[in-house]
């Protein structure tokens, strides 16, 4: 990396956000198995570093903004044991002037199961670059080469008709600003401390196991859609909800930010952003009805994904980057921008690419075994909740990090409670929807 390169718009964005209380950061973790050796852990991260010199650059004023500095920052490695309490809080904001964008938190590694979290300033990269760095990581630890970095392929080109053109990002803007959706709305009996103290994690976890995954993607498919389709449903139906019990009526707006990323298909780069944001907006009523729901979320992303509209919010912020000062009032504004943000990790085994060996599903470098990641992205003051979602080893894990100081301690496992409800309903549905032609014929057919 050369010295002194400028921010892009989307980092301008994610460090002008970044605030007390609200830090800019997402987390991936991975739990595991078998006798971890925390130096060779730490030696593998800094390994992996060096083909990724955003995540060993600090931040400094520019003449003309803010500028990524020449590698000289490790990414950090902390160990949290059984006595916590003079360990560092491991949630600690991350100040880009001083350190690395990155550190790993590793919680209970004397021992034979392990959690090891991975907290990245947003301005760094995102979190397919995330999970490529970790593969990286686990690739060094098992002692061997990682994947080279690739260009990717040239999507297949469509030209869509007039009614399928992505809007001009003046269009998008007015679009975007001309609806205000509504916050998940707090309850006073919901306001409690946030458990676990100061080392307990900040977000909660909903895993499903390989067969219930199996029923959702059988599911989604029977209904038009994907497995990410069908979690994005759920996640507007419990929104909805959780608003319909605090007293919000049906013609209510509902949000849903979705990170949107502009790789080229097959694409391995150096850990940076490439990515932008997609805005889904749905009454409360039409989250009540989940088969019709599915279908337009399904079609929905496909004309993000055809038509490449995410690019507008880019292309805004492009405008905005230029005028001193416009991106961080732009945060400020005392609005909510989504109701919930959901972003779709994917299979963290192939973004991840480590050259690992893989046992029952599961990548086992280095006399360890991966049992799980989860991931949760940062949490902004107006918007009430955040999930990310990671399939791994044929199951799939839905975390959620609340605004816990507006919602309450437990906000999360809660919203959860109602994610698992509303695909179980998909389930069904799905379920009644195949059963209905043959329930329909006459006797004898």
């Amino acid at each position: 990396m050369q010295s002194h390169v400028r921010l892009d718009p989307f980092d301008q964005l994610m460090l002008a956000d970044a605030r007390r209380g609200y830090p800019m950061c997402f987390h991936m973790d991975c739990a595991g198995s078998g006798p971890l050796d925390k130096q060779r852990f730490a030696a593998a991260v800094q390994t992996a570093a060096l083909r990724h010199p955003r995540l060993r650059s600090r931040i400094a004023p520019g003449l003309f903004g803010s500028v990524w500095l020449p590698p000289d920052r490790d990414p950090s490695v902390e160990w949290i044991d059984a006595d916590r309490s003079s360990a560092p809080d491991p949630w600690r904001p991350i100040d880009l002037r001083e350190s690395s964008g990155v550190r790993f938190v590793g919680f209970g590694c004397e021992a034979s199961e392990w959690r090891i979290v991975m907290t990245v300033h947003h301005a760094v990269c995102d979190g397919l670059a995330g999970a490529e760095f970790w593969g990286d990581a686990w690739t060094a630890y098992h002692g061997a080469v990682p994947a080279p970095f690739t260009p990717g392929r040239t999507p297949r080109s469509s030209e869509p008709g007039p009614v399928g053109r992505a809007p001009g990002w003046l269009a998008a803007c007015r679009e975007f600003a001309a609806l205000v959706p509504a916050p998940l709305r707090a309850r006073d009996h919901t306001h409690q401390a946030a458990p676990g103290g100061k080392h307990g994690f900040p977000y909660a976890t909903l895993h499903l196991d390989a067969q219930r995954t199996a029923l959702l993607r059988a599911a989604a498919s029977d209904l038009g859609g994907t497995v990410n389709d069908a979690v994005l449903a759920a996640t507007f139906g419990a929104a909805a909800e959780w608003n319909r019990r605090a007293g919000a009526g049906a013609g209510t707006r509902l949000r849903i930010l979705m990170p949107a990323s502009l790789r080229a298909p097959g694409e391995r780069r150096p850990a940076a952003n490439c990515m932008s944001y997609a805005f889904l907006d749905r009454r409360l009523d039409e989250c009540q009805r989940p088969a019709e729901l599915l279908a337009s979320l399904a079609a929905a992303s496909r004309w993000v994904q055809e038509t490449g509209a995410a690019a507008r919010f880019l292309d805004a912020l492009a405008i905005l980057a230029r005028l001193p000062g416009a991106l961080r009032a732009a945060t400020r504004l005392p609005l909510c921008m989504s109701t919930v943000v959901a972003s779709w990790v994917g299979n963290i085994t192939r973004r991840m690419r480590a050259a690992v060996p893989v046992h029952d599903g599961r990548l086992a470098p280095g006399g360890v075994t991966l049992e799980s990641f989860n991931a949760a992205p940062p949490i902004r003051p107006g918007t009430g909740m955040a999930l990310a979602m990671i399939a791994y080893a044929d199951g799939l894990s839905i975390s959620a990090l609340a605004n816990r100081r507006r919602l309450g301690g437990d906000a999360d496992g809660r919203f959860l409670q109602l994610v698992d409800e509303h695909l179980e309903t998909l389930v069904t549905v799905a379920a009644i929807r195949c059963r209905a032609p043959a329930l329909a014929s006459p006797a004898g057919d």
